[in-house]
């Protein structure tokens, strides 16, 4: 679906990848993924490569006291580019580690570790050769007030390419990071490259790239999902490093929007998350003709 919720709460202070329920489903692979606000944030280009106008609804809740809500809206029909904007809000209390802990704390007293996000992202793409590639450039601002980790701001600069080589197939590059607001807490630059296939029956997703840094690390994502009828299942899973995840759900979508739901489970530790999501589409999209 869309505007990307679910794995934005991984990284404590950056604006990392923000799936919604759909693209949470399938691992959070959406560098390629076609008339999906997810794109604010993982690939700004694939903004422009469906005709459309579109509101997404999202709520998140789990583990460790994990709470959240936002909305993202695209325009990508009133004018000769697209631009969409998400905004974002999340809470949680995860454990406190043992190093983590203040320097004396007495006998019996409760140590709040309450996490407070709000994240303002925008996109915009530029659709070329009747909307079969596209250029994109985005960016977001994170504001962050920590009960043990302080208040601040991280921000960042991402850029992107997306194509439709031939009709049911969706090629993206993206860029993210690039431009980091706050060196100690902000994100590495990351580069993904990625590919979607879909038809009547379905769609698979795939993508890997590299997220830099002190050690660099790979990224590997993807998913699939079964279509009959209305009826929407989606499966898939993500490393990133040493970090793994699966999630799977439903949905029910057509024309107008749809209603999706997702569970994602990282290994090794994490909050599990329960997403939600609620599309309202202004028109049916357009995609490249062929």
């Amino acid at each position: 679906m869309s505007m990307m919720l679910l794995l934005w709460i991984e990284a404590a202070y950056a604006i990392d990848d923000v799936p919604g329920a759909r693209r949470g489903a399938m691992g959070g692979s959406g560098v390629a993924a076609l008339g999906d606000d997810s794109a604010v944030t993982l690939n700004p280009a694939a903004l422009g490569l469906v005709e459309r106008f579109d509101v997404d609804l999202q709520g998140v809740g789990g583990t460790e006291k994990l709470l959240g809500f936002g909305a993202s809206a695209v325009d990508a029909r009133t004018g000769p580019v697209a631009l969409g904007v998400t905004w974002l809000y999340s809470r949680d209390a995860p454990a406190i580690a043992a190093e983590d802990l203040p320097g004396w704390v007495p006998s019996g007293d409760e140590v709040s570790n309450t996490r407070r996000d709000h994240l303002l992202a925008a996109g915009l793409s530029l659709p070329l050769l009747d909307r079969r590639v596209a250029l994109g450039i985005g960016g977001g601002l994170s504001l962050y007030n920590n009960d043990l980790g302080g208040s601040g701001t991280v921000g960042d600069l991402d850029a992107g390419v997306a194509a439709v080589p031939v009709e049911g197939m969706s090629v993206g590059v993206s860029a993210r990071d690039l431009v980091p607001f706050n060196h100690e807490l902000d994100a590495p630059p990351s580069f993904v490259a990625g590919a979607e296939v879909a038809g009547k029956i379905g769609a698979i997703a795939a993508e890997g790239g590299l997220s830099t840094g002190a050690a660099w690390a790979p990224i590997v994502r993807g998913g699939a999902e079964l279509r009959a009828a209305l009826l929407r299942v989606r499966a898939g899973g993500a490393m990133v490093g040493s970090d793994t995840s699966f999630g799977w759900g439903l949905g029910v979508e057509n024309d107008a929007g749809g209603l999706e739901y997702a569970m994602t489970v990282p290994i090794g530790g994490g909050p599990w998350t329960h997403s939600i999501g609620l599309r309202l589409r202004g028109g049916a999209g357009e995609q490249a003709p062929f």
